[in-house]
């Protein structure tokens, strides 16, 4: 390098200033050129000045310091990606920040884990820190909408020792109630063994977290994580819910605002929670929602505690899976159409496998290879498979069949029907050219039809849980758009946004960042929650950074169920949708659907 710089020094003196510069950037890898060169012209420093800092900076003798915020985001990304010695080697190989540098810019996310029964007092503790001290810092303090979600995620089944607390994790907040955790002896260590062997505590499979989500945000906030053995009851649900609802009053609804509604997978329980929780009393008329929403003729206007609403995740089993398993009849699934009564569309009419893959069949891009995939593919829960036989179904009703078969006709007009319905809950999902006025049309029309069919044959048409689950997040977007329209009538509001596929992104970011090991137990667990809230931030802030997910391109058809909202062309904002006539047409467009399809009139609900 010495030589290098000897060199340079013989040319500088045959060339001009210019030339002489643009022979020092050539001739040498400076690290980080571009913020020498600004800030020697931010300095004023001329020609001359600045080719002998770079050629001090060849030799060792000058290093830049003051880093770009897009710089102190990658040092921090390739730190949660690839480890301290990762991020070593590219400090001093490109100059980018290193670790102490970044710690002094960064905020860590640190979410306070949870040994027994949760409290209300941690999710005070988590709101502080993970949600009030860093937003505050950034300047997000607006009101907007604000959706709580839970899901779980597994871990490995063994107990943790936590230094800092010196106490032992890992057991299930059910049962370790009466534990005592704290490492005080070695007694205490057998103690917990012996409970264990008794059975009267229980590792924790999972990990339930409970994250928040404002408005169209891409990042999501963690307010609580605890392991669990799935042995939680409804009142535990209840309390739990209570404590958020709680904590949440007290510390972010006069900041943030209220509390919209509650997002899962469709999890039993919850279900059963949601329910209890959350339509046990009428909107009130003097609510300045009842206006808005008293002339959606139908909408069940039941609410929660401060009209907050459970809604379920379309991508899960309350939705398409289910849907498509009503059609996909895996054995080990007691679906509808498994069972030899089938599934009752129309006047009694039963959809069942045989009738379906002759429809099926019509279709010119189908042979019965590809259509036995449609009907038993290798995973009954892959939602893009499950998009493409709804796309088939809905297809169906555009083939010509020779009206002599009265048998095959009107088999085409029942699975026709059920395209419909199909067709019209899963389109606004996965259609970025639907405004949000065409989203409401086409879910009032599936509500509109869901009604009549089940009114008519109840559980011969569809389970008692998947009617509910469906209409309440029909009813969850309806509110959604009517409470933006009150708070900030401006902002955009996507169906396609419903649902807890963040917190299911979150965990990706939490696989990912444990490199070759994407297991965890509970303690990794919490330190990945906090990395994955760093990964998530780096790539809200630099999207070209992040190599989405195959699934999540709308290239082919099979990956709509996670179209990003950022491909939404379409008109969303809530003041330009009508929610009256959109909910109006809807139930216009449902009795035109039963006049020409079925023998049901529009009038039996």
């Amino acid at each position: 390098m010495l030589n290098m710089s000897r060199q340079l020094g013989s040319f500088a003196q045959k060339m001009g200033d210019y030339e002489r510069l643009i022979m020092a950037i050539a001739t040498n890898d400076v690290p980080r050129v571009n913020a020498l060169l600004s800030t020697a012209i931010r300095n004023g420093a001329s020609i001359n000045t600045i080719t002998a800092q770079l050629i001090e900076a060849v030799q060792g003798l000058r290093s830049t310091k003051g880093f770009t915020n897009f710089e102190h985001d990658l040092s921090l990304l390739i730190y949660r990606l690839g480890g301290h010695s990762l991020l070593y080697s590219l400090n001093h190989a490109l100059g980018l920040p290193s670790l102490r540098t970044i710690g002094n810019s960064a905020h860590f996310v640190k979410i306070t884990p949870t040994f027994g029964p949760v409290t209300i007092e941690e999710i005070r503790m988590n709101i502080k820190k993970v949600i009030l001290e860093p937003r505050a810092l950034a300047g997000k303090l607006e009101k907007q909408g604000v959706v709580f979600m839970m899901d779980e995620v597994a871990i490995e089944e063994h107990l943790d020792y936590f230094p800092l607390e010196n106490k032992v994790g890992g057991l299930c907040q059910k049962h370790s109630g009466t534990t005592p955790l704290t490492l005080q002896t070695y007694k205490s260590a057998l103690n917990i063994v012996d409970k264990l062997r008794a059975g009267e505590v229980h590792f924790g499979k999972e990990m339930a977290v409970v994250a928040v989500r404002f408005g169209d945000e891409k990042n999501i906030y963690p307010i609580l994580a605890y392991p669990t053995c799935k042995g939680e009851t409804v009142e535990d649900m209840m309390a739990l819910y209570t404590f958020l609802m709680d904590a949440w009053e007290e510390l972010g609804e006069e900041i943030f605002g209220e509390i919209r509604n509650f997002a899962t997978d469709g999890d039993p329980l919850r279900r059963k929670v949601a329910y209890k929780m959350f339509c046990q009393e009428q909107l009130p008329n003097t609510h300045p929602l009842f206006p808005i929403l008293c002339n959606l003729r139908g909408l069940n206007l039941c609410t929660g505690p401060k009209q907050i609403l459970q809604t379920f995740d379309w991508r899960h089993r309350d939705i398409v899976k289910c849907k498509s398993r009503l059609i996909i009849m895996q054995p080990r699934d007691s679906t509808l159409v498994r069972r030899p009564s089938g599934m009752c569309v129309d006047a009694g009419r039963v959809v069942n496998p045989t009738f379906l893959g002759q429809c099926l069949l019509l279709l010119q891009d189908h042979d019965a290879n590809s259509v036995h995939k449609l009907l038993n593919p290798d995973d009954p829960q892959d939602v893009p498979r499950a998009i493409d036989l709804v796309e088939a179904i809905i297809a169906v009703r555009n083939v010509e069949v020779p009206a002599r078969d009265v048998e095959l006709v009107s088999t085409k007009y029942s699975v026709g029907l059920l395209g419909h319905v199909l067709e019209n809950f899963t389109l606004p999902f996965i259609t970025p050219e639907f405004s949000l006025s065409d989203q409401i049309r086409r879910l009032s029309t599936c509500a509109h039809l869901l009604f009549i069919h089940f009114r008519e044959y109840r559980t011969q048409f569809m389970s008692n849980q998947l009617y509910g689950d469906t209409q309440c997040t029909i009813k969850n977007i309806v509110f959604s758009v009517a409470k933006q329209q009150l708070q900030d009538p401006d902002a955009n509001v996507n169906a396609n946004e419903d649902g807890t596929d963040p917190l299911e992104g979150h965990f990706s970011f939490m696989r990912t960042a444990g490199g070759h090991n994407s297991a965890m137990n509970y303690k990794q667990g919490m330190e990945r929650n906090g990395w994955a809230c760093a990964i998530q931030g780096v790539y809200g802030r630099w999207p070209h950074l992040h190599k989405e997910s195959r699934r999540r391109r709308i290239t082919r058809t099979e990956q709509k169920d996670h179209l990003n909202s950022s491909k939404w062309n379409a008109d969303l904002k809530a003041i330009n949708c009508d929610l009256p006539d959109s909910w109006a047409s809807g139930e216009i467009e449902a009795s035109r659907i039963l006049c020409a399809y079925s023998k049901l009139s529009p009038d039996s609900g």
